[in-house]
């Protein structure tokens, strides 16, 4: 399965779905546990990590997407994947 990302026509909402089904995928194929809950905010609360956190006690995985870095087309020192 290769994935080459076109940073013209790019959409971070697409890009949360695609990467919840590779996700679950890993996890079912090494017997993890998946989290209960995958939460896309568009906002930050106050005193929430910016761009995302995973709760262990409720097993929640909360993603800001509208924050999260867009592919870089050279991998350098901030890297995206």
């Amino acid at each position: 399965m290769v994935y080459i990302v076109d940073p013209n026509n790019y959409n971070k909402k697409q890009a949360f779905a695609d990467a919840q089904v590779l996700v679950k995928a890993f996890l079912d194929l090494n017997n993890l546990p998946h989290p209960k809950q995958i939460i896309d905010l568009d906002a930050t609360p106050d005193g929430f990590p910016s761009y995302g956190m995973y709760s262990f006690q409720s097993m929640k995985l909360i993603v800001n997407v509208k924050k999260s870095r867009t592919p870089v087309k050279i991998p350098g020192f901030s890297w995206s994947f």
